[in-house]
């Protein structure tokens, strides 16, 4: 693979880049500072910031100041990119960059793989204690460990910026963290992964089945050679966390997000949900039962009249209910090199404006002051009765009939039928099912009105 430079239209000296004015360099007579960023990974986020970074050299984070890249941490620098890798900047000694006084802002984009805690745990510590203001995009180190870095961080008298953590360049965090403040939120449903939304996309759009949907994320560069993080509800669930957390206060962990993927929807279920007038979308919801909290990761039945069955492709999209300012709703790029740098940068350039100012961001407190869930234990959901789709054979809808069951809609298909049924509990459901020896069948929850997944 033969490196490449991605070359970016230049900015005008009259643009505006996250409210803050943008100069293409030095002026004549002019002293600009520089506030020096260090990269831990130079993978396709890490080198999208620092070609923006690069090509805009004049991101000004104030009058007088503007970001330049001093050192990159990389496990290997000989290793071939699609965007070529500054030789002069890299390292692979973790404490050459930590450690350099150059450094005022370190910006982790290493990610997390396996089941155990990536050297990025330690890494952002080690930041921390040495006074280095800390960006990130790590939604699962955020969701395991983001209460105990964003403390460390007020310890410390520096800053955490997340932004990029959930959903790419939607700011997401900002709108939670400093606009709802004098609302209550009652329920939130959002679509927080992008790969999921984009397979679940293509077999309705394109009439195909899963496993050729998922390689087609795959060739576009939608989802990871191993997408079983993106696929299982884990990548969601962690996001959903960090939500919760902002929110509600309750420190969540993925663990409490009762999560089911998307493997075992077929196309047939996206096709006779499309004719049932429903969208299937991997929804994520949060809802509050008086002081409990409720989180859920799963395919749902979207009602093609809710906002959340048109957002396609690889958008994400976030719809909040709260009690007085009733409904926000955001909606755009959620994943990608450049859409999810661009809230790195723009955190960046938060993270600078604290260096003068020794603020702190609302979501950073939010996050630290958030309940510890660890030693406490999770409330149980409680049941409610709800609308399912029911996929199973012919003859299941006959034994539905006998048990007085309400069927809303229904759809055949050859030998198989699905149908909108309830309102029921899902062990009501299954308890159905069981007593009529009926093991055949699929069912998924449906979005009522918004008020229950």
């Amino acid at each position: 693979m033969v490196a490449k430079r991605l070359h970016l239209p230049p900015l005008l000296p009259s643009d505006k880049a996250c409210g803050l004015s943008v100069r293409r360099g030095k002026t004549e007579g002019s002293t600009m500072n520089t506030v020096g960023v260090g990269l831990l990974g130079f993978g396709n986020v890490g080198s999208s910031v620092y070609e923006i970074t690069r090509q805009r050299f004049g991101v000004s984070t104030s009058d007088s100041s503007a970001l330049e890249v001093k050192k990159i941490l990389v496990r290997d620098p000989t290793r071939a990119r699609s965007i070529a890798l500054p030789r002069h900047l890299a390292t692979t000694d973790p404490a050459e960059l930590l450690t350099d006084p150059g450094v005022q802002i370190v910006v982790e984009l290493l990610g997390w793989s396996g089941h155990e805690p990536e050297p990025a745990l330690d890494l952002l510590r080690r930041a921390l204690k040495a006074g280095k203001h800390v960006v990130t995009a790590n939604k699962r180190l955020l969701a395991e460990h983001g209460r105990e870095l964003c403390r460390m961080a007020v310890d410390s008298r520096v800053s955490v910026w997340f932004e990029a953590s959930v959903c790419g360049a939607l700011p997401v965090i900002r709108t939670i963290s400093e606009s709802l403040v004098a609302p209550r939120v009652t329920s939130l449903h959002a679509i927080l992964n992008g790969t999921t939304n984009f397979i679940l996309t293509r077999m309705s759009r394109g009439k195909i089945g899963f496993d050729q949907a998922l390689c087609e994320a795959q060739s576009r560069g939608l989802a990871e050679a191993d997408a079983s993080w993106d696929i299982s509800g884990h990548d969601a669930a962690c996001k959903l966390c960090i939500l919760a957390a902002l929110l509600t206060g309750v420190g969540a962990r993925p663990s409490h997000v009762l999560t089911h993927g998307i493997s075992d929807v077929q196309a047939d279920d996206v096709h006779l949900a499309e004719a049932l007038g429903y969208s299937v979308k991997l929804v994520s919801s949060l809802h509050m039962e008086g002081e409990v909290l409720h989180l859920r990761v799963r395919p749902t039945l979207v009602p093609h009249t809710h906002i959340l069955a048109r957002v396609e492709d690889a958008a994400n999209a976030v719809v909040i209910n709260t009690d007085l300012a009733r409904q926000y709703v955001l909606m755009g790029e959620g994943a990608g090199g450049y859409p999810t740098a661009c809230a790195v940068i723009a955190d960046i350039i938060g993270a600078a404006h604290s260096l003068s100012s020794a603020s702190m961001p609302r979501a950073q407190m939010l996050l630290a002051q958030s309940r510890d869930t660890t030693t406490s234990g999770w409330p149980k959901a409680r049941e409610v009765e709800r609308l399912h789709y029911l996929r199973s054979a012919s003859h299941t809808l006959d034994a539905l009939r006998s048990e007085a069951h309400v069927l809303l809609k229904q759809v055949s298909r050859g030998q198989r039928f699905a149908a909108i049924i309830g309102p029921i509990t899902t062990s009501g459901l299954h308890d159905v099912l069981a007593a009529h020896s009926i093991k055949e069948a699929v069912s998924l929850p449906v979005l009522d009105d918004g008020r229950y997944v």
